[in-house]
């Protein structure tokens, strides 16, 4: 059988199958490549969607953190308005009082407390006592020591009185005159205690004595003339 096919030139069943052949290569390779273009487009949309759902996660955190804000801003100003009412005012007002009310009267408890233990000392025990105590001027006079002219001398000092001497001394210790007012309170200042606490003499004492003492020098004064 004789071949009219030129050297050189492929048979047309082996080019058709060479086509063939480089037709599918081709399609294979476009399907590779549109699988390839697929992927990437898929890893393209997949960190798109992460951006954007970080995005607007971070958004809506954002919207989030301004929403507390603005509902915490407003708590404060609702709760400083409630503070500024009178009544509130009124209350802490109150509040303050009480508890300085409390310490004051801690503080005062505190002082009695201590007041109460100075009063057991012996020297205020002693002293107490004597304020207790009425006695006679010469009875003051004599337990602090004085002499009639220095508890006058004392006393002048104390009141500015320059007439007192020893002489008004034994006339009030003896009865005899009835100080006045001003005098009773020098004297009771010299002896350190309360005019109240001075037995003076009484009108009528003082009287009795002044007309025993005259009818007294009246006798005198006739056993003398006889």
């Amino acid at each position: 059988m004789t071949n009219d096919t030129p050297r050189g030139t492929l048979s047309p069943t082996i080019a058709a199958a060479a086509r063939a052949t480089a037709a599918r290569a081709t399609a294979g390779a476009a399907r590779a490549a549109a699988a390839d273009a697929m992927a990437a487009a898929a890893d393209l949309a997949a960190g798109a969607v992460k951006n954007l759902t970080a995005a607007a996660a971070a958004n809506v955190a954002d919207g989030a953190r301004q929403d507390m804000a603005a509902a915490a801003a407003a708590d404060l100003i609702a709760a400083a308005a409630a503070l500024t009412t009178p009544d509130r005012v009124a209350a802490a007002v109150a509040d303050l009082a009480g508890g300085a009310l409390q310490d004051m009267q801690a503080a005062a408890r505190a002082r009695l407390i201590a007041n109460a233990a100075d009063l057991t000392t012996p020297d205020v025990v002693g002293a107490l006592i004597r304020q207790a105590r009425v006695q006679s001027l010469k009875a003051w006079r004599e337990e602090c020591g004085l002499s009639q002219r220095r508890l006058a001398e004392r006393a002048a000092a104390l009141s500015g009185i320059a007439t007192l001497n020893d002489v008004t001394v034994a006339n009030i210790e003896h009865a005899r005159t009835r100080p006045t007012l001003d005098t009773a309170l020098a004297f009771a200042s010299a002896l350190g205690v309360l005019v109240e606490q001075v037995r003076w003499p009484t009108v009528e004492e003082a009287s009795a004595n002044t007309s025993s003492r005259r009818t007294r020098h009246a006798r005198e004064k006739a056993t003398a003339t006889t």
